[in-house]
């Protein structure tokens, strides 16, 4: 059992569960011993945080509590220009990124260019490293680190380094900028910026390594615009170069990839295989959030091939490491996922509560398609239940949302479709089920064309 140190510490950090984290809050405000030490320990993390001490899922959590309200802000704002001022004149990666992280944003580039300091190779490496973690996150922030690792590979010096080595390293950074477009549906800049890379590579060493991580980020793209084969010939490319060098720290989120592309492309049968051997590869002490992406994934291929008891049994078996890796994307996904494995059981009311939990946290997120793709799941619920109304006002909702948005016009019409259908009680689950199949497609299928489903 944790002792009260630890307690508050993992509720700073994220490390608790829901529960475990709404009983210290409800401690926090009966207990003035408890607060008090509470405050002792925030201090505590809070010069880790500036010190780049933390974890970067732990120091996201660190962030976002405090950025919550102006007196936290101004707390970790201390914190960090104290730790920067201590370490102004330390030289060596993980300073010179602290530093970097109590400033702004916004004066980032016009620091590295003034202080040759931040001219380090390895500086380039953490924030790409950064970038990744964002992903998950901060997806819609996961490009600033790398913009920043690109100057300073510009900056750095080329008798130094190389330049094959320099034109090596500039496709790796270009590929990941191309990496963090996609993140944010930004698929013309995605495209754009992975040209960029390839034309790096062509000056580089013309080592399988350095090919393999561009081929490797360039696989999603295609994976989001459902050109499945040519995705999984990039990923498979690459694997084999990870595999032949030894390189399982990249190899296993290749693996992931693969996954994804037989999840998207329909046959989530061919997925878990896949995941199997990423999940043999992985040590889930060293890295708790890759272990967590394999299973979770694996529970929802499971879970979505009606394998219900299979993913509930795999589902309890991974809980620890659900409360390890915080993030609200990952929250809303963990909600999501219980939901589809009560529905397969048939426990419609607890999958219904899980479900609405997950609608209100993409609601939050701003996500529109997958508010969408759980409303879908839990108007098969409706449909089930003969609640009409139901299917009805979610339907309308949706039309609402998505008339609202810059989004692919065709979901708009399959969502004007199943509102036509609920009005007129003619939304079976044939239909809903036609339009959900079409949203997950129209996704990243700007010219897939709507086609109205068999009312059953």
């Amino acid at each position: 059992m944790l002792d009260d140190e630890e307690l508050l510490r993992g509720y700073l950090t994220g490390a608790l569960a829901e529960d475990d984290a709404a009983d210290v809050e409800l401690r926090l405000l009966a207990d003035n011993a408890f607060f008090d030490l509470a405050e002792a320990v925030e201090r505590d993390v809070l010069a880790d945080c500036a010190r780049g001490g933390l974890a970067p899922a732990e120091e996201a959590s660190v962030r976002r509590r405090l950025s919550a309200s102006p007196d936290g802000q101004a707390r970790l704002a201390l914190a960090g220009g104290l730790t920067a001022v201590s370490s102004r004149r330390e030289t060596g990666a993980p300073h010179l990124l602290t530093e970097l992280l109590a400033e702004p944003v916004e004066r980032w580039e016009a620091l590295v260019r003034r202080d040759k300091r931040f001219h380090d190779r390895n500086l380039v490496e953490l924030l790409i490293e950064r970038s990744i973690a964002a992903f998950t996150t901060e997806p819609q922030r996961s490009e600033e680190p790398v913009r920043l690792a690109l100057v300073i590979t510009d900056l750095l010096d080329v008798d130094a380094h190389g330049a094959e080595r320099l034109a090596d390293l500039r496709a790796r950074v270009w590929a990941f900028i191309a990496n963090a477009r996609r993140v944010k549906s930004d698929q013309r800049g995605a495209a754009a910026a992975f040209e960029i890379a390839f034309s790096h590579l062509e000056k580089g060493t013309g080592e399988a390594l350095a090919r393999a991580v561009v081929l490797d980020l360039k696989a999603p793209l295609l994976r989001d615009r459902r050109r499945f084969t040519e995705a999984l010939d990039l990923l498979e490319e690459a694997l084999r170069i990870y595999l032949d060098a030894g390189d399982v720290r990249r190899a296993v989120p290749a693996l992931l990839r693969i996954s994804t592309v037989h999840g998207q492309a329909g046959e989530p049968e061919r997925s878990i295989p896949v995941l199997a051997q990423a999940l043999r590869l992985i040590d889930p002490q060293a890295d708790p959030q890759l272990a967590l992406m394999a299973r979770h994934n694996l529970i929802t291929d499971l879970a979505d091939m009606g394998r219900s008891v299979e993913a509930q049994e795999l589902f309890a078996e991974t809980r620890p490491l659900y409360a390890q890796v915080p993030g609200a994307p990952l929250r809303n996904r963990f909600q999501w996922v219980q939901g589809k494995i009560a529905s397969g059981l048939e426990r419609l009311a607890e999958a219904e509560g899980f479900f609405l939990a997950a609608r209100e946290g993409f609601l939050t997120e701003n996500a529109p398609y997958d508010v969408a793709l759980v409303s879908l799941e839990l108007a098969s619920i409706y449909v089930k239940q003969g609640r009409a109304r139901e299917v009805k006002r979610l339907a309308g909702e949706l039309v609402t949302i998505f008339s609202s948005l810059e989004v692919h016009r065709e979901a708009l019409a399959a969502l004007v479709f199943l509102d036509q259908a609920a009005t007129a009680e003619r939304a079976s689950f044939e239909v809903v089920t036609g339009v959900t199949s079409f949203l997950k497609r129209a996704r990243h299928d700007p010219d897939l064309r709507f086609r109205e489903p068999a009312s059953g």
